[in-house]
């Protein structure tokens, strides 16, 4: 269940990173939809508290303070003087994602988008702006708390798409008897992944915990 960020693009009309979300899942087609909404939706949320925090959501590092020139700028326009990437607030009003096969495109499709490579600089274009790390680039993640919950988002609903109840578990007595029903249930995925699936699914956590097997685990 490995996040991964497969591309990312910076042009004047989409600035966009790519997140693979569900290529390794063996799950519904519904649930693979369902994973893509509730993870697009977060990540909405998450990017945009962030930015108002004026950090990165890759590195977690802060952003340095405004010149005293955009400071004097901001302040003219009525807006926040801080580093939240926010003017008029168009750009960040944009943020937003679009489906694919494996996952989302999140970021910016419409003319907004070149003032966002103008901070993330996806395109390698120079410009006089200080790169904002608020999208992460092709071979980087996010920050270890936002890329957890995600992990926790898509096990849980592989939790509920395994649709096991209490008896699936009948006559399991030893660990050996329980890995052999959830290996038959979580087929071709490692115990390392069948734990995680389990840490994040409250359904299949509160399962096991009424059947006092979860010291099985």
């Amino acid at each position: 269940m490995a996040l991964k960020v497969t591309s990312n693009q910076g042009t004047p009309s989409k600035t966009v990173s790519e997140i693979d979300l569900v290529s390794d899942l063996l799950v519904s087609a519904e649930t693979k939809r369902n994973i893509k909404r509730d993870v697009g939706d977060y990540l909405i949320e998450k990017t945009l508290q962030y930015v108002a925090d004026q950090q990165s959501t890759v590195t977690g590092e802060k952003w340095p303070k405004l010149s005293k020139e955009y400071s004097a700028l901001k302040n003219a326009e009525g807006a926040t003087v801080a580093a939240n990437m926010e003017l008029s607030g168009d750009m960040l009003n944009a943020l937003t994602y679009r489906n694919t096969a494996d996952g989302v495109e999140l970021g910016f499709f419409d003319s907004e988008a070149w003032k966002a490579d103008g901070h993330l600089k996806f395109s390698g274009e120079e410009n006089h702006l200080p790169q904002r790390r608020f999208l992460p680039a092709e071979g980087q993640t996010f920050k270890r708390e936002i890329a957890s919950e995600i992990e926790s988002i898509i096990a849980d609903y592989i939790g509920k798409d395994a649709d096991l109840s209490k008896s699936d578990f009948d006559g399991v007595e030893t660990a050996a008897d329980l890995w052999r029903v959830l290996s038959e249930s979580f087929e071709d995925m490692s115990r390392a992944d069948i734990r995680a699936i389990i840490a994040g699914s409250v359904d299949l956590s509160e399962l096991l915990d009424d059947l006092d097997l979860l010291g099985f685990l």
